[in-house]
């Protein structure tokens, strides 16, 4: 992997349009710090799974009763 710097970056301070470089240093971060924002960052996504899995399997078969419901009802002329 090269190394090379962009224009923008190779500007000096003193000039107007300077641009400073953005992101996270090296090594900032430990590898207890990476873990915890691994798993913050995936546990609401694992959260809404979970719970429209549950929700699904609830509703479902909630749905089931109310169409055998309306179909007998159809059936009737009701």
């Amino acid at each position: 992997m090269s190394t090379t710097t962009s224009p923008a970056l190779k500007r000096t301070a003193d000039s107007p349009d300077a641009v400073a470089p953005k992101g996270l240093r090296s090594g900032v971060i430990g590898l207890l710090g990476s873990t915890v924002l691994g798993v913050v960052q995936t546990a609401p996504a694992y959260s809404i799974a979970v719970t429209l899995g549950f929700l699904v399997a609830a509703v479902g078969l909630q749905l089931r009763r109310y169409f055998a419901s309306k179909a007998h009802h159809v059936a009737q002329g009701e």
